[in-house]
């Protein structure tokens, strides 16, 4: 039987369509993306720091992005930091997001929050987190494969199933003009609370992991301690003041797993001397707003400058991006 060979032309128009459309697919998941510039997982204001930029990175969940504040840690230290957290962010999202930030910068100390070791296996934040990451990153894929909801893989691995329903709600030329959230952000990652909401008393944490979670938390914070060391990169643990602390008999489990060589602040046990007012200084009873923020903030300021990793980094010459982080900040302590 003769054979036909498939005519060139043929083979190259079939290219071409599935190239264009493979295009048209991209730019329409671009376009249908919600923008996102506040409440963590702020990857594409990010990428905008220019590479090796930055000396600390701060990781963990909405208690990071709503109590550090880069700015203020500049103004004191002469430091640079950016919040590259997201939403109630598990520690299975968190290494991946760890491997893919250290892509384009090289911070002298990774920082975590510590909030993490006590969430559940899911929080409900998957899709934001895993969802706003660089695209075609491997990264990304780690984190849908090994920490997304089996429910939510579909539309992390094709973002046009979860967001196709956008179409009637987006102009068609979102299709060609540049994103409102691909610029550099003045906060620097942090979304500082404005608002004042008054807390009776202080207690502890209520919703606890169940022991297989703690565990599988405990293993994720182990392998992203011994993944920094192999980049050479030393990770700093730290617990925010809150209304709602980790049980201290928690706190030892952690510090226990660990080990003595671990690197871990406590900042809820300086509450007091810090001079946090539960009634003036909180959004919630579990983020501070920005004036209990810029009190955190002056001792977690104090603990970066004894790292011995960062010793020496404040006497550079002042950065003009970083004046104007400093100055933003500082104009949100005299709003109301």
């Amino acid at each position: 039987m003769e054979q036909r060979n498939i005519p060139w032309r043929r083979l190259a128009l079939g290219l071409l369509a599935c190239l264009l459309l493979a295009g048209f697919t991209l730019r329409a998941e671009y376009a249908l993306l919600p923008e996102r510039s506040d409440y963590g997982a702020v990857w594409s204001m990010y990428l905008e720091e220019p590479e090796n930029s930055l000396d600390a990175l701060f990781f963990g969940s909405s208690m990071a992005y709503c109590d550090v504040m880069p700015g203020a840690l500049y103004a004191q230290t002469g430091l640079t930091s950016f919040v590259m957290a997201g939403p109630e962010q598990t520690l299975s999202l968190t290494l991946p997001y760890v491997k893919e930030a250290l892509r384009t910068q090289r911070p002298a100390v990774v920082c975590l929050e510590l909030s993490g070791v006590m969430f559940h296996r899911y929080q409900g934040y998957t899709r934001i987190n895993v969802g706003y990451m660089p695209r075609f990153s491997v990264n990304r894929l780690e984190a849908t494969l090994r920490g997304a909801e089996e429910s939510e893989r579909l539309g992390l691995l094709f973002p046009l199933y979860n967001y196709h329903d956008r179409w009637q709600e987006t102009s068609p030329l979102a299709l060609f003009r540049p994103r409102r959230d691909q610029r550099t952000d003045p906060n620097a990652g942090a979304t500082p609370m404005t608002v004042r909401n008054p807390q009776e008393a202080r207690g502890v944490r209520q919703d606890l992991p169940t022991e297989e979670e703690f565990a599988e938390n405990l293993a994720c914070l182990l392998e992203i301690r011994d993944w920094c060391a192999q980049q050479g990169v030393p990770l700093a643990l730290f617990q925010v003041p809150s209304c709602a602390p980790i049980p201290e008999d928690w706190m030892e489990r952690i510090r226990a797993a660990l080990g003595n060589g671990a690197i871990i602040a406590d900042f809820d046990r300086n509450f007091d001397a810090m001079g946090l007012d539960p009634a003036a200084d909180f959004y919630d009873f579990l983020h501070l707003n920005v004036w209990g923020a810029a009190k955190f903030n002056r001792a977690l300021g104090d603990w970066l400058q004894a790292l011995p990793e960062l010793a020496g980094r404040e006497s550079r010459e002042p950065d003009p991006l970083w004046t104007q982080r400093a100055e933003h900040f500082a104009s949100l302590l005299t709003e109301e």
